[in-house]
């Protein structure tokens, strides 16, 4: 079996780890594990750390990286912590992480790691050359109690640790898990302009509106649903306001009321904000999305509103929406996605969509009622069911799509190489361009 080690910096060193199942044994010789891992000099006394996550295996040499409580610590990937970050970290507590070890021994003696509670104090030799034995997992919660680096060097901390002075996250749908989200997200801005809130598999209540900060992404885990709701509130769930930029969600699930009378959006992205959502659901609120952001990237997601009023995405911003589905969830909304006036010191709105997918319960699969007749919005490859509305824009394109409604716009439109699926119309007051297209009548 391939070894899996890792090191943790705690209390002023560094702890190898070594993730197996619970209970398993495996040895290996170090030396060869070593050899394996890329760029494998070694100059001179430098000590040695390394980080394996996600396969991705990373060598630093540093004479310095053991230096008494790293009062002055250096750069791990591109983030250089604060003076004196790593001086009061410990390992408590005594939940179970699954495949932790218990005890990392080698055959010399140079090293044995027995972490229980308090400070960890650990030293490693790599130019010995003996066999690493690893025995038991942790019965246990690994936490520790203060910044912690991914491999790649972006801080991040799990919701669930209560770490950082926050407190932990509940997950079990009825806890009011807003504060120890919020204090999450304000801690990662303030110390380190961004970083990753991991949140666990759950159900976790939020009974107020979340604040996304600058270069903060809230992670969910691919192993099961992460799923965040109001109990039935009518509110925002997650605002990601103007300082924002660069924020994110992932592999989140999201619901809000879901209900015909729901009169708020779901999730927002304040103006000019370059938000991304990937991998995510959002279900219910008036709009599931209301977009005002700019230079975002929304890929692979699903958005389904539930106002009867309201639309799955309402846009006054400019961004890429790729492999997006859009529904009308429970309650036939007005529309799939609808483009309105710029916001406020916007010029233009410019949206493109690829491959995305507008077919629902709608009255139009899109409406664009941009009266300062500036939006430009390019479909590519995408499906619609429902007419489609424009009565303000500059310039609107479907290139590839598959229409299911008639075409109805006052501004230009071109339609190439498209599909009508029962002898589709395309007509107003705009100029029109078409071509190569089958079913279609311009």
């Amino acid at each position: 079996m391939r070894a899996n080690w890792k090191k943790i910096l705690l209390a002023g060193a560094f702890v190898l780890l070594y993730v197996v199942p619970a209970v398993e044994q495996v040895t290996e010789t170090f030396s060869a594990y070593m050899n394996s891992l890329p760029s494998a000099t070694l100059a001179g006394p430098a000590d040695l750390f390394y980080i394996l996550q996600g396969g991705l295996s990373k060598k630093i040499t540093t004479n310095s990286i053991f230096s008494t409580n790293l009062s002055a610590p250096p750069p791990i990937g591109n983030v250089t912590p604060n003076t004196g970050a790593f001086t009061n970290l410990s390992v408590s507590g005594t939940a179970t992480i699954p495949g932790l070890p218990s005890s990392v021994s080698n055959s010399d003696g140079s090293l044995n790691i027995s972490p229980t509670t308090g400070p960890v104090v650990a030293s490693i030799n790599p130019g010995h050359v003996n066999t690493w034995t690893v025995t038991q997992g942790f019965n246990g919660l690994l936490a520790a109690n203060g910044p912690v680096y991914m491999g790649y060097g972006r801080p991040w901390v799990d919701v669930r640790s209560g770490a950082n002075g926050c407190a932990a996250a509940v997950g079990d749908s009825s806890t009011d898990d807003y504060l120890a989200f919020q204090c999450q997200i304000n801690y990662m801005a303030s110390n380190f302009s961004g970083g990753t809130v991991l949140v666990p598999q759950g159900n976790y209540k939020i009974g107020s509106t979340l604040a996304m900060k600058n270069s903060v992404w809230l992670v969910g885990t691919s192993e099961g649903p992460t799923f965040l709701q109001t109990g039935g509130a009518d509110i925002t769930i997650i605002n990601f306001d103007t300082s924002a930029s660069n924020a994110a969600m992932d592999k989140i699930v999201v619901a809000c009321l879901q209900a015909s009378g729901a009169s708020q959006s779901c999730v927002t992205i304040a103006n000019n904000a370059a938000v991304h959502i990937l991998n995510s659901q959002i279900f219910g609120g008036s709009f599931a999305l209301q977009n005002n952001g700019v230079d975002g990237t929304i890929f692979n997601s699903y958005f389904a509103g539930d106002g009867t009023g309201g639309c799955g995405v309402t846009s006054q911003g400019a961004n890429w929406y790729v492999r997006v589905k859009i529904d009308q969830g429970n309650m036939a909304t007005v529309c799939g996605f609808q483009q309105q006036n710029p916001f406020p010191s916007a010029s233009s709105s410019e949206n493109h969509f690829i491959q995305c997918d507008f077919s629902g319960l709608y009255t139009n699969s899109i409406l664009i009622n941009d009266t300062t007749n500036q939006a430009l919005t390019v479909f590519e490859g995408s499906v619609f069911s429902a007419p489609i509305s424009i009565t303000g824009a500059k310039w609107t394109s479907f290139v590839g799509a598959e229409l299911g409604g008639n075409v109805s716009s006052s501004a230009a439109l071109s339609i190439s190489g498209s599909y009508g699926f029962s002898g589709i119309t395309a007509s107003g007051a705009g100029t029109r361009s078409c071509a190569a297209n089958i079913n279609i009548t311009c």
